[in-house]
C-alpha cells in the first residue's frame, strides 16, 4: 500500500501523501 509517487518509507502507510 504505497500512496503517492515516492515510497511511503517516511510516511505512514495508512495516510496518503496528499493529506
Amino acid at each position: 500500500m504505497t500512496y503517492g509517487n515516492p515510497p511511503s518509507t517516511k510516511f505512514p502507510k495508512h495516510v496518503p501523501l496528499t493529506s
